[in-house]
């Protein structure tokens, strides 16, 4: 073994000039038998983007793809053989990739090859090399429109009724996807808006189990709907409750209304905002109340003061109490009576009458008579001397009377017998 690396180092160290002027003569004659004969290899491009020709035109024949051509293949690796020269110069952009669909006239399932094609030398393989392909009748469905509003939370606006140019929308695709389609749904936030929101939006498809159909999953471009909101400055105006009672009409004869509950009490008014200023009170529709003797809910419309776009509410809930009208009647020189004074004693009382109004329903005061209303005091446990005793009333109708007096006390004073 020593032997055979002591002569390679003999032979590399004798005549070492020549023998490397060889070598370089040996490596030109190489590279120049290389460069006149130009030899063919095999190079493989990686990437190459895929095209469908004729998947535009399946919509004219009734038919589409049930996946986008995106999501079935998008690149493809292409080998090519050329020669070296040519191989030195060719890029991927020289290269194509195709996928012919023009022939499908009917549904089913296709396996298509991958046709690839390059200006300099010639494809030697394509992978993947096919393709399947699924293709449904194209199949339309009318959806019905649903709009969603966030940020319709500003106190101080109003926001009205949303409209939009149309309530249901067509829809295309494959048949077993369109089925499954539910509805078209539109989300607008008018955060921040003061003024009326209009504007045309792309629909988000949804499924019939709740699932949104991707702008890319779905075949075409997904339909628009033009959305338009209201939207004003308002002010708040406070309702007069007394004018509402003094405007309604029909209490039966004898009865009156003696207060009023409103469901709402403010009224939010919306306007342009240099017709805002001049709007400083609402009315009510006047309230009938049909004959009414006992408390009577109705609803009361408002109505819509000049220069004024929208009220809220348009109505209000009122519910009016309802009273037998409310008359007084004097008795005048009632004496005072004494009540429960101890037998042992006697007294003298100052006054010993007084004048009484008795308040009640026109009804029942008229059936009152001069003696059927008593004045009295109550000498339980008073003892001999002078004291100041409260004047009580009373009286032989079952009705509800408010029975008072001027004098509400008088002076009595007691002595032994």
């Amino acid at each position: 073994m020593s032997t055979f690396f002591r002569a390679i180092g003999n032979f590399f160290r004798k005549d070492w000039m020549f023998k490397l002027i060889s070598l370089a003569i040996a490596a030109l004659l190489w590279f120049f038998v290389i460069a006149q004969e130009n030899p063919t290899r095999v190079k493989e491009y990686e990437n190459i983007p895929v095209t469908f020709i004729g998947a535009e035109t399946l919509a004219e024949k009734g038919l589409c793809m049930t996946e986008s051509p995106d999501d079935l293949l998008t690149s493809v690796n292409v080998s090519v053989e050329a020669e070296i020269s040519d191989l030195q110069k060719l890029t991927e952009d020289e290269i194509t990739a195709s996928i012919d669909m023009s022939n499908i006239t009917t549904a089913g399932e296709y396996t298509l090859n991958v046709r690839a094609r390059s200006l300099r030398g010639s494809v030697s393989a394509v992978s993947p090399s096919k393709v399947t392909v699924s293709v449904e009748d194209l199949a339309q469905r009318e959806v019905p429109v649903e709009v969603q509003i966030i940020g319709n939370d500003d106190p101080d606006l109003y926001y009205g009724d949303v409209i939009t140019d149309t309530d249901t929308v067509v829809v295309e695709g494959s048949q077993s996807e369109v089925e499954h389609y539910s509805k078209a749904v539109v989300v607008v936030d008018v955060s921040g808006m003061d003024s009326t929101y209009k504007e045309s939006r792309t629909i988000t498809l949804t499924t019939d189990d709740g699932n949104v159909v991707s702008s890319e999953d779905y075949y075409g471009a997904l339909p628009s709907v033009i959305v338009e909101m209201p939207i004003y400055p308002t002010v708040s105006i406070q309702l007069d409750k007394d004018e509402i009672m003094a405007n309604a009409k029909g209490v039966a004869d004898g009865y009156e209304i003696i207060d009023v509950d409103l469901s709402d009490d403010v009224i939010k008014v919306a306007a342009e905002a240099e017709s805002l200023e001049s709007i400083k009170a609402v009315k009510l529709e006047r309230a009938s109340l049909e004959g009414a003797m006992y408390d009577t809910t109705v609803q009361i419309g408002v109505e819509l003061p000049k220069g004024a776009i929208a009220i809220v509410p348009e109505s209000v809930t009122a519910t009016f109490k309802i009273a037998e009208h409310q008359d007084q009647r004097s008795f005048g020189s009632v004496p005072v009576e004494v009540r429960n004074l101890d037998p042992n004693l006697e007294c003298s009382v100052n006054p010993e009458t007084v004048d009484v109004i008795v308040r009640g329903s026109a009804v029942d005061l008229k059936a009152l008579s001069s003696d059927s209303v008593r004045a009295y005091i109550d000498l339980s446990g008073f003892e001999s001397g002078v004291h100041t005793a409260v004047i009580k009333f009373e009286s032989d109708s079952q009705a509800d009377l408010d029975i008072s007096s001027v004098t509400e006390a008088v002076e009595v004073e007691i002595t032994k017998n």
